[in-house]
C-alpha cells in the first residue's frame, strides 16, 4: 500500500506561476517569458505552467486563455495598479503552486 501511494506521488504534475508581461505585450519580458514556458511546456509534458500576465491594453475581457495544453495563461493585472497587487496576493494565497516565479 505505501508503495503505490509512492507511485502516485512520482506521477502527479508539478505547477508553477509566473508571474510577469505576456504576449501580446510588448516588451523584452513579454517575449523572454512566452519562450520560456514555451520550452518549460515542451520538454516536461506533466508541468502545468501558470502565466498570471499583465492586461496591458487588451481590449478584451478574456481573463484566461489555455495555449499548448499546459499552459494556462491567466490576465490578472495592470501596471501601476494598486487594486491589481490585492488581486496577485489573493490569488498566491489561493494557489497550489510548486513553484513562483516573479519575473517583471
Amino acid at each position: 500500500m505505501e508503495m503505490e501511494r509512492s507511485i502516485k506521488v512520482r506521477k502527479s504534475s508539478c505547477k508553477t506561476v509566473f508571474i510577469t508581461h505576456y504576449k501580446p505585450c510588448r516588451s523584452g519580458y513579454a517575449d523572454y517569458s512566452l519562450n520560456l514556458t514555451k520550452s518549460i511546456a515542451k520538454n516536461s509534458k506533466e508541468h502545468i505552467i501558470e502565466v498570471w500576465g499583465c492586461k496591458c491594453d487588451l481590449n478584451t475581457n478574456i481573463i484566461e486563455e489555455k495555449q499548448n495544453g499546459n499552459i494556462i495563461i491567466r490576465r490578472l493585472w495592470k501596471t501601476n495598479d494598486i487594486l491589481s497587487l490585492i488581486t496577485l496576493f489573493k490569488n498566491l494565497i489561493k494557489t497550489d503552486a510548486t513553484t513562483i516565479i516573479l519575473y517583471y
